[in-house]
């Protein structure tokens, strides 16, 4: 056996060690968290949601052009509302599973599986570009057990991002390997296969946007400089691949169609690199006027394309989160305590997973990988101002932008952890070149970090699932919905909501999805009509929306965390006594146009007294007091109960029933007065 064949099957076994690693150490928090919650965790908010439609692909075959049972009752496109398509992968690959485990662990598992291919292909790209075993291995390895990247990628909950990211991995590698690549076929060839993966990521989450942006404002930087490193008009060649890749989704991916991708300022970005990219050969070189020409061709191109996506792209698409930006800068990243100084948006998006970042979280999910990141993008920085690289700059760039991303949105410890994982790749390879005691002391260091993340992963793995969440009881709420009430539609809170459609089989009017402006409006009269309106106003309200019954969540009360609750969020921290929410929470069985059907500790169904019940109690009502003006007192009680039961608490069917039940017992009976007695 040749010494090839050994390094291909040495390799192969590292390769293989780095996934079981790194699904391992999901499978083992996944495990711990059955056995604290039990067999059956339900997926909830958007989770549940993807679940669902996971389910209807491995049951139908097909997603849907319309589902009526989301937000009702218009209903959603879930291809426009969501970034669809990973549902077809994870269907088909549940039906290959023995049939005895159960559809969601099989998911669960699946999500897991796929997102544990990050750290082999992270180690993937790191020797490919910098030729060296160690800068591979540590890459990987952090990148499978660091806490921050496990920690929301267990299967216990299932999101767009943990299908999307092994595909950007992969473009990432791709693209960093392909420069040593010994041909221009191959370089082309790979420039082709990453820009296809980089399209594939963005269609399957929305926040890779956030990656294209860093990438387009360090290409145009470093095209714009004075002095453009050496081979980046060659590297440029590949540029179009991306950029064909990025129209094609803006027009291709209904998603992004919907929200106007093509108009949005990533793109606008992205049409101000390619006319800069166009024009470099000719205005290359240093010189201010063609430095002034090459910022202002990147400049116009944004201008133009903010010109017309104010015009011409949907509303709604991502003012939402330039908005909670605006809030975090003016309040110093801190949310206040009065919700008189937000808006609605601002109040009801400023909570995890888009809660501002402090010590204590950062320490939680960043023990020793964030200490280590540091130093490393120092090294690296100063490593590539004497050996020009842009794939180097383009990762310190990146992640220190990343940093004070994840200070101010504690969401984007995902590309946190991602790119920490890859510079401390990088940097090790950089020590091979210094004294043995620096690569001593630093290999310590790395190894010490190492076994501090691995050790605060694995060490009471239990306690890393979602807290907060009562799962027992959405169990019991939504075993009784599915049995009692569905599909008649359900208004629910929309941490709820999710759960009651994937489980409860029943149409949901408030789903968490906030891309939608009308589904934020819709939120927002929600919780105003419940905090600020009397009872009959929130009937009104869930009458209109075509709600048959109403579940409420206890503890919209409670005085722990009230930033995080609706009256919060609608400006409303102390609702009047005739408030509907206060008569849900503290006297749930004596309303009047919600009829108490089922509770347990944390939930209470409703059905909904509507209009059409009215009507038809109103109808009894009227034919009860035709019996009574004859003295007929049986055909009376008669009319009264049939009118009760459209209408509980129909006040002149109770007075009615009230007066026929007096006379009877006083031994009232028809015609009585005519016999003298």
């Amino acid at each position: 056996m040749n010494r090839t064949v050994i390094r291909c099957i040495a390799a192969a076994l590292g390769l293989l060690f780095l996934y079981t690693l790194a699904l391992g150490s999901r499978r083992a928090i996944m495990e711990a968290q059955h056995e604290r919650y039990g067999p059956e965790i339900p997926f909830t908010l958007e989770s549940a949601l993807y679940y669902r439609r996971v389910k209807i692909v491995y049951d139908t075959g097909v997603l849907p052009a319309h589902d009526p049972m989301v937000q009702y009752p218009e209903g959603i496109n879930p291809w426009t509302t969501y970034t669809a398509g990973a549902e077809y992968v994870y269907a088909a690959l549940a039906r290959l599973f023995p049939t005895h485990i159960p559809v969601p662990e099989r998911v669960r598992f699946l999500e897991a599986a796929w997102f544990s291919l990050g750290a082999p292909l992270l180690a993937l790209g790191l020797y490919g570009w910098r030729r060296r075993v160690g800068a591979a291995a540590l890459g990987g390895l952090f990148h499978a057990i660091a806490i921050s990247s496990v920690i929301r990628s267990t299967g216990h909950e299932l999101s767009h991002e943990n299908f999307a990211l092994p595909l950007l991995i992969a473009h990432w590698a791709i693209s960093v390997s392909a420069p040593g690549l010994a041909t221009p076929l191959r370089r082309r060839i790979a420039e082709v296969a990453a820009a296809v993966l980089l399209a594939l990521a963005l269609c399957s989450w929305d926040m890779v946007q956030y990656y294209i942006g860093l990438r387009l404002l360090h290409r145009a930087w470093r095209i714009s400089r004075p002095a453009p490193g050496a081979g980046e008009p060659a590297a440029s060649r590949g540029w179009w691949f991306e950029y064909a890749a990025l129209w094609a989704v803006s027009v291709l991916n209904p998603y992004h169609q919907a929200q106007g991708f093509l108009l949005s300022a990533v793109m606008g970005l992205a049409h101000g690199v390619a006319l800069l990219v166009a024009f470099h050969a000719r205005f290359a070189g240093p010189g201010a006027k063609r430095i002034a020409f090459r910022i202002a061709t990147v400049a116009a191109g944004c201008l133009a394309t903010a010109v017309l996506h104010r015009w011409l792209a949907p509303p709604e698409a991502y003012g939402h989160f330039g908005e909670l930006l605006w809030a975090k800068l003016r309040f110093l990243n801190v949310k206040p305590a009065d919700p008189a100084l937000l808006t609605f948006n601002q109040r009801i998006l400023w909570v995890p997973a888009l809660n501002s970042t402090d010590w204590a979280l950062a320490r939680l999910l960043f023990p020793a990988l964030l200490g280590l990141t540091i130093p490393a993008a120092f090294l690296v920085w100063c490593h590539s101002r004497k050996s020009p690289d842009s794939r180097a700059g383009e990762l310190v760039f990146a992640t220190v932008v990343t940093i004070a991303a994840f200070w101010l949105f504690a969401r984007f410890h995902v590309y946190l952890s991602l790119f920490s994982c890859a510079l401390l790749g990088v940097a090790w390879s950089q020590l091979a070149t210094t004294r043995f005691t620096v690569r001593a002391v630093a290999g310590l260091a790395v190894v010490a970090g190492l076994a501090m993340e691995t050790l605060h992963t694995l060490r009471h793995p239990g306690r890393w699932g979602r807290v907060n969440v009562y799962f027992k009881e959405v169990n019991e709420l939504t075993a009784w919905l599915n049995s009692q009430a569905a599909p008649d539609p359900v208004l629910a809170n929309f941490g709820v909501s999710g759960s009651i459609a994937a489980y409860g089989k029943c149409a949901i009017i408030l789903h968490p999805k906030f891309e939608n402006a009308g589904l934020r409006q819709r939120v927002q009269a929600y919780g105003e009509t419940l905090f600020q309106g009397t009872e009959k106003d929130f009937r009104d309200w869930a009458d209109a929306h075509g709600a048959r019954y109403y579940v409420h969540a206890f503890g919209e009360f409670s005085r722990e965390s009230p930033e995080l609750q609706m009256r919060y969020f609608v400006n409303t921290l102390d609702p009047a006594p005739e408030s509907a929410a206060r008569g849900f929470e503290f006297a749930p069985r004596d309303r009047t146009w919600f009829v108490h059907e089922w509770s347990n500790v944390k939930y209470a169904v409703f059905r909904v007294i509507t209009r059409a019940d009215e009507a038809l109690a109103a109808r009894e009502v009227a034919r009860a007091e035709a019996a009574f003006a004859t003295g007929d007192l049986a055909a009376t009680e008669q009319a009264c109960l049939a009118a009760m039961d459209h209408f509980p608490r129909q006040p002149r069917a109770l007075e009615l029933l009230r007066m026929a039940s007096a006379l009877k017992a006083s031994g009232f009976r028809a015609g009585a007065e005519a016999d003298g007695t």
